[in-house]
């Protein structure tokens, strides 16, 4: 009993003899660290010892004796090593490297001129990028020292665009998707050591045309202080022309998939130019005299709608991907905009045309009329933008002026009369298929 007595007393002095014991090897640097023990924490030590001898068994021979702790050893505490510097190389030493390198310069910038393969212009830009960056490096130059080896590689990078968009425009539709030389178009651009990102980059940089290149290079050089261009800058300045190149690329695509599903002439057409004979409601007879029945057959909602040509409707003619300007007066709006949607074409804006000539009117005396636009499918926007209100001279009853029919060949310049129609036409043009009450010829 006085044994467990004495071992439970001791039970609470256990942590302050561990930690003796750990000051006393130094396996703990911050129990080291600490003042050394107190006499009363020696005292319970030997205490706790001479109880846990009296409970050991007796042998005979000489008494064991209990192991003793080793000195405490004041633990030291190496400072951190020591940082070496970075030796600093002296202007001097890289002026012998820097000569070397920008010494290639004349002869990169002559072969830039005459490469043609992409990886020809790729391997000038690495070139230049290194000659570039020896000078920057070398602190030898001032920046219209820089500016010429600069100036010659954004003009790689703007080249090297150019031969891409090429590339890839030259297997567009063919079997294997940019398909490039028995390869891929993404297989061509990890030859180039670029990323795809990179590569269309420089695609829109190579839009850029040639003089807005040459600006970019007079207003860095104006800046003050005078800065270098950078790629960056040239894809800003590139937008919207890389813009208006997708619509391009993207029109002549549609227009060439038209022609190859072009089996009897009637279509498919990626656009439609449309003036349907209205027919309009009256309350009288006075006032059919005002009416287009006077002048021409007209037609109703659902005729228009129903309308054929070929023995196929409006949305079996239209390609998947197309746009249609519709023509309607200001009192005919929402008749039209239900056409344009049975027609399978979303409404996105209208134009007007105002005439030199007042008309009737049952509440304004009507001076112009309104050409909607609607599109269906991926019909990207127009190549130009005109105004949206043509002034142009009154001609015959409802005839349309000629030259906003040639401001839509304009905005849609890579179709011809293989994927345009004139619909409900009064006339014949050779630029247009037509097909109307009044028009002789057909697609």
């Amino acid at each position: 009993m006085a044994d467990d007595r004495d071992e439970a007393m001791f039970k609470a002095f256990r942590p302050t003899l561990s930690r003796l014991a750990r000051q006393t090897d130094g396996s703990s640097l911050e129990d080291a660290e600490r003042p050394p023990p107190s006499n009363d924490e020696l005292a319970i030590a030997e205490a706790y010892q001479a109880a846990m001898q009296a409970k050991q068994p007796k042998k005979r021979g000489r008494p064991a004796k209990l192991p003793v702790p080793p000195p405490r050893i004041a633990r030291v505490i190496e400072p951190p090593p020591k940082i070496i510097e970075p030796k600093i190389v002296e202007s001097k030493q890289i002026a012998t490297v820097a000569p070397q390198e920008v010494s290639r310069f004349d002869e990169v910038r002559q072969s830039l001129e005459v490469a043609t393969e992409p990886m020809e212009v790729r391997q000038i830009e690495i070139k230049l990028d290194a000659i570039e960056g020896v000078m920057r490096q070398s602190g030898l130059y001032q920046v219209e020292e820089i500016r010429p080896v600069n100036e010659t590689k954004m003009r790689a990078r703007w080249k090297l665009g150019r031969l891409l968009r090429v590339a890839k425009r030259g297997h567009a539709g063919r079997p294997g998707k940019n398909e490039f030389r028995g390869g891929t178009y993404l297989s061509m651009i990890t030859d180039l050591g670029m990323v795809k990102s990179r590569a269309l980059e420089a695609e829109r940089i190579g839009d850029l045309p040639v003089e807005q290149l040459e600006r970019a290079f007079a207003d860095s050089k104006a800046a003050e202080p005078p800065i270098l261009t950078t790629y960056g800058e040239l894809v800003e300045r590139a937008r919207p022309y890389w813009y208006a190149a997708q619509r391009k690329e993207r029109h002549q695509t549609i227009a060439a998939e038209a022609v190859a599903l072009n089996t009897d002439d009637w279509g498919p057409f990626p656009l439609i130019y449309a003036d349907p004979p209205w027919k309009f409601e009256t309350y009288s007879d006075m006032g059919l005299e005002r009416t287009a029945d006077q002048h021409y057959p007209t037609l109703t909602i659902a005729e228009i709608i129903a309308f054929q040509v070929g023995k196929r409707t409006i949305p079996e003619i239209a390609h998947e991907s197309a746009a249609l300007f519709l023509w309607c007066t200001s009192s005919n709006i929402m008749r039209a905009m239900m056409v344009m949607h049975e027609w399978g074409f979303e409404y996105k804006t209208h134009a007007v045309w105002v005439k030199d000539r007042t008309a009737q009117g049952l509440v304004f005396r009507n001076k112009h009329e309104v050409l909607l636009y609607g599109i269906r499918g991926k019909m990207p926007g127009p190549q130009y933008q005109p105004d949206s209100v043509f002034v142009y001279p009154r001609g015959d009853h409802s005839a349309k002026p000629v030259e906003i029919r040639a401001e839509i060949e304009r905005m849609y310049p890579d179709f011809d009369r293989r994927t345009r129609l004139e619909l409900f036409a009064r006339d014949t043009t050779p630029e247009w298929s037509s097909y109307g009450y009044e028009a002789s010829n057909k697609p």
